[in-house]
């Protein structure tokens, strides 16, 4: 389902902020994992969902999990 670089990363869904100046969120984000299982780094897989403006066109609120 995602390419092999994505093992050992937890990706997870920023639904984002509503009382927060300037707003953050409504982003997916990708956790990378050394072989100890430490964080590495962490990066934007997906966004957009934030307006320069700071208004939002929705909120992500669902994320599936898919082991293999």
């Amino acid at each position: 389902m995602f390419p092999a670089s994505y093992n050992m990363s937890i990706i997870n869904a920023q639904h984002g902020s509503w009382d927060r100046t300037p707003p953050i969120g409504y982003r997916v984000m990708v956790l990378n994992l050394n072989s100890d299982g430490l964080a590495q780094n962490y990066s934007a897989l997906a966004e957009g969902w934030l307006q320069p403006n700071g208004t939002a066109w929705g909120m992500l609120t669902v994320l599936c999990l898919y082991l293999s």
